[in-house]
């Protein structure tokens, strides 16, 4: 796990002990405060592993393995983890991680302590349709205050979305669940016809789709004017209001050799493609995320490159409506 420290004008330096050695398919990383010291922590899931490396953060940008890590999310021989996330899913207080297994068809619910341990949690794993992939969604889709999940299923052509007992159990909303076009491999949430509810984004392996699926607020879903045809083949994507016309719009990481690209919203549940970010030399820019890198409230994005293994820094610039 490589750490690079902000410099607070875009610029990234790395840590001292950067990169953290993990294991040979070290994947996905995700951050909450899994201790309650109030410094960020780290999970990190392993593509070919069922165990999940617990790293407790030092408030310098040094980490070290909690007591009991690597924690084991599932008993199996068939490891294929895509996606790990934080979320308080029993309401105690503490972060708890769930993690997919694709080639399992479930969800592991490891329930956290507040002291940097997990177990799971009684209704773990959850069975999923098939395929769970990235990115696993946690959000309130019905209002309820409970966190709710939601994925897409590359194997069954599915987003599944499960309401939360807010025991740390899941099952699928009404509906769920919900056939979409082929292989979706990453959802995001985002309120993206500003009625105040989450809506769900897909993007599909190898081709140029993105889903659109909009939330009736009881957490059932119904497809806006989508799918989109979108030029490039998008992969992983994060959602603000790069316009400023109060919409939000996406920053699109593409599968493949290409450029990210973004898409605008209309405020109603659709999205026309704007600017291509042109980078320098041959890259895989696969996934795009969104912060304010430089504290001058716009947006800017990061990218991550899966070849050469490199980041992208794209500083915002604010634009009218």
């Amino acid at each position: 796990m490589t750490v690079l420290l902000g410099d607070g004008r875009g610029g990234f330096k790395a840590a001292e002990g950067s990169p953290i050695k993990i294991g040979s398919s070290a994947r996905k990383v995700a951050l909450g405060d899994v201790n309650r010291d109030g410094r960020l922590d780290a999970v990190v899931a392993e593509h070919n592993s069922y165990f999940l490396t617990v790293l407790l953060g030092d408030g310098r940008g040094g980490f070290s393995s909690a007591p009991g890590s690597p924690i084991k999310s599932l008993d199996g021989t068939r490891a294929h983890t895509h996606e790990i996330v934080l979320g308080d899913v029993n309401l105690d207080g503490n972060l708890d991680m769930l993690s997919t297994n694709v080639n399992d068809s479930k969800v592991s619910v490891l329930m956290g302590n507040g002291n940097g341990g997990f177990a799971p949690s009684p209704a773990s794993p959850v069975r999923t349709s098939r395929g769970p992939y990235d990115a696993l969604v946690l959000r309130d889709f019905d209002g309820d205050r409970t966190p709710d999940l939601a994925m897409p299923n590359i194997h069954g052509n599915k987003i599944d979305v499960m309401r939360g007992d807010g025991k740390g159990g899941f099952a699928h909303v009404a509906g769920s669940p919900f056939a979409v076009r082929e292989r979706p491999i990453y959802a995001g949430a985002a309120d993206v016809n500003n009625d105040g509810k989450p809506d769900l984004l897909a993007t599909h392996d190898d081709v140029g789709l993105l889903t659109v699926l909009l939330n009736d607020g009881k957490g059932s879903f119904s497809p806006a004017a989508s799918p989109l045809q979108t030029s490039q083949v998008g992969l992983g994507f994060d959602a603000a209001d790069l316009n400023n016309d109060g919409n939000v719009d996406l920053a699109m990481g593409v599968m493949g050799r290409g450029n990210p690209f973004i898409l605008f919203g209309d405020g109603k549940g659709g999205f026309r493609e704007g600017e291509t970010l042109k980078l320098p030399g041959e890259n895989r820019p696969e996934y795009a995320v969104l912060a304010d890198l430089n504290r001058d409230r716009i947006p800017d994005i990061v990218i991550s490159n899966y070849r050469p293994g490199s980041v992208s820094v794209l500083l915002g610039r604010r634009r009218g409506r």
